[in-house]
């Protein structure tokens, strides 16, 4: 079924996965992961124009998925998606850089 989803589906249904972990510690080192994964994918595609585009709409997703878990007190998407986006600001500004 993931071969049908496209990548940043992938990475939202990752990322509550990675919401079901035994603590913190674990939960945001998985969502980290799973975050890194995601830019991961396709090395090719990283170069590919218009790139920036979907990395700002899969971000501002996750971002808008973290507005709702703060809104719900949902502590650990919470931390899940603060872990995420934390990978998000570090590739951009890495990105910036180059």
């Amino acid at each position: 079924m993931e071969n049908e989803m496209s990548k940043a589906e992938i990475l939202l249904s990752r990322l509550l996965s990675a919401s079901k972990g035994v603590n913190s510690s674990e939960r945001q080192a998985e969502a980290r992961v799973r975050t890194n994964d995601f830019f991961d994918l396709d090395r090719k595609e990283m170069k590919a124009v218009g790139l920036m585009a979907g990395v700002d709409e899969i971000q501002s997703t996750v971002q808008g998925l973290l507005d709702a878990a703060t809104k719900d007190g949902h502590a650990t998407l919470i931390e899940v998606y603060e872990a995420s986006l934390s990978v998000f600001a570090k590739w951009t500004t890495a990105q910036d850089a180059a």
